[in-house]
């Protein structure tokens, strides 16, 4: 599923804000016990994909006003143009 989801993205002409609010709710920190498959998963596809999200990432948390302190540390970095392979 992880290789499926990266394909997408890294294969995708354009990124949809579905997309990308799936992958934000499956890394948000209310949802780390809750579904920590799907945590897992979140993570492992944002870190695959950092380099392309960076550009995506930060205008819909900016959109929807999101905090980043309630989504994993990655989603953060990826926002400040981190590499969160540095966690």
């Amino acid at each position: 599923m992880e290789a499926i989801m990266t394909l997408v993205i890294e294969e995708s002409d354009m990124m949809t804000v579905e997309l990308l609010n799936a992958l934000l709710s499956s890394v948000k920190k209310d949802n780390q016990n809750i579904e920590p498959l799907s945590w897992k998963l979140g993570l492992k596809v944002l870190e695959n994909c950092a380099t392309i999200l960076r550009f995506y990432l930060p205008k819909v948390v900016k959109m929807f006003s999101l905090e980043l302190d309630d989504y994993a540390e990655v989603v953060a970095k990826i926002c400040q143009n981190e590499n969160p392979e540095e966690l």
